[in-house]
């Protein structure tokens, strides 16, 4: 599968750590468990279109179009990303 990050998820991997080591490493998982299923989809009128996918404390939240492409929209802490979904 395809997958490309719209610039919000690339803004919030800077803010989430300044080692571009463990942005990589941190993506590196979201990617591997996108293409292997590994993620939930959202529930509510707003985010019904959209998915999840964990790793550690971190969420990334995505959108499929077609059956061979994902675009992750947010990543962020698992306390804080839902609250960027509802604004």
């Amino acid at each position: 599968m395809e997958i490309t990050l719209k610039q919000s998820a690339i803004d919030d991997l800077k803010r989430l750590t300044a080692n571009s080591d463990q942005r990589r490493k941190l993506l590196d998982s979201f990617v591997k468990k996108i293409n292997a299923g590994q993620y939930g989809g959202l529930t509510g009128d707003k985010l019904g279109s959209l998915y999840r996918a964990r790793s550690g404390p971190y969420r990334a939240v995505f959108a499929i179009e077609g059956k061979d492409r994902a675009i992750i929209i947010h990543i962020g802490d698992r306390k804080e990303i839902y609250k960027k979904l509802q604004r």
